[in-house]
C-alpha cells in the first residue's frame, strides 16, 4: 500500500469532515465487532462496524501536532464477545506540508476534491485459525477453512455401478436427510432404511448410478 499523503498544521483543514474512508472487504457480518483507528496521538473508535465502512475524521487542530515524515496508522478490529483475535492492519502515511516555491508547477496544494481518500482492506474471515476459542461442530474443532464434509455436516455418496440398492456408510453420526440424483442429475425417490447413525440403505424400483447427498 502506498503511503497516504496528509498535509499537516495550518496547511490542512478538513472542516471536520471525512479525510479517510476505509471499506472492509469480507463476507463476515462483523456483528459484535468494534474497531479503533490510531494515527500518532489521534484515536477514533467505532462501536458498530456492521456497515463495513469506517469514516475517519481528523480535526485540524490534531493534524497540526503531527511531525513531518512517515507515520504508520493502525486499524484494530476486535470481537467484543471474545470469539476472535484482535486483527491489526497497518496503514502507512506520509505527513507533509505545502511547499511554496517561485515555480507555480512546484506548489503542492491539498484541495477538497482530493478528499476523502478511500482504501479497501480485505479480511480473511473464513480462517478459523484466528479464533481465540475455536468453536467445534459435531466434535470437529474449526481450524483453517473446513468444508462441510470435514465438519461432518454433509456427505456426498457416489454410486459408480448401476444398482437398485445403495448401501451408504457416511460417518455423520446422525440420521441425515437424503437426496438422490441419477447420472443426468434427475432427482430419484427411493425407500430409505436407517441401519444406525452411520449407515443407511436406499432401495429403488430400477437400477441406475448417480449420487446421494446427505446432510
Amino acid at each position: 500500500m502506498e503511503r497516504i499523503k496528509l498535509f499537516k498544521g495550518d496547511d490542512t483543514d478538513f472542516n471536520e469532515s471525512e479525510f479517510l474512508i476505509i471499506r472492509l472487504e469480507t463476507n463476515a457480518t462483523l456483528e459484535g465487532f468494534k474497531a479503533s483507528f490510531r494515527l500518532g496521538s489521534f484515536v477514533q473508535d467505532f462501536a458498530d462496524i456492521t456497515s463495513k465502512t469506517l469514516k475517519i475524521v481528523i480535526p485540524h487542530a490534531t493534524t497540526k501536532q503531527f511531525p513531518v515524515g512517515n507515520l504508520n496508522g493502525t486499524l484494530r478490529l476486535e470481537d467484543s464477545l471474545g470469539r476472535y483475535q484482535t486483527i491489526t492492519n497497518t496503514i502507512p502515511f506520509a505527513i507533509t506540508k505545502e511547499v511554496f516555491t517561485r515555480e507555480p508547477e512546484e506548489i503542492i496544494l491539498p484541495t477538497p476534491e482530493n478528499y476523502p481518500i478511500t482504501i479497501v482492506l480485505s479480511l480473511l474471515s473464513g480462517d478459523y485459525d484466528n479464533f481465540i476459542h475455536k468453536p467445534s461442530i459435531n466434535g470437529v474443532t474449526l481450524t483453517g477453512n473446513k468444508t462441510s464434509e470435514e465438519l461432518k455436516l454433509a456427505f456426498v455418496y457416489t454410486q459408480g455401478e448401476a444398482s437398485n440398492t445403495w448401501v451408504i456408510d457416511h460417518e455423520l453420526d446422525k440420521y441425515p436427510s437424503v437426496t438422490v440424483v441419477d447420472s443426468a442429475n434427475t432427482v430419484v425417490v427411493g425407500h430409505i432404511t436407517y441401519i444406525d447413525r452411520n449407515q443407511l440403505i436406499v432401495r429403488f424400483n430400477g437400477t441406475f448410478k448417480g449420487k446421494a447427498y446427505l446432510n
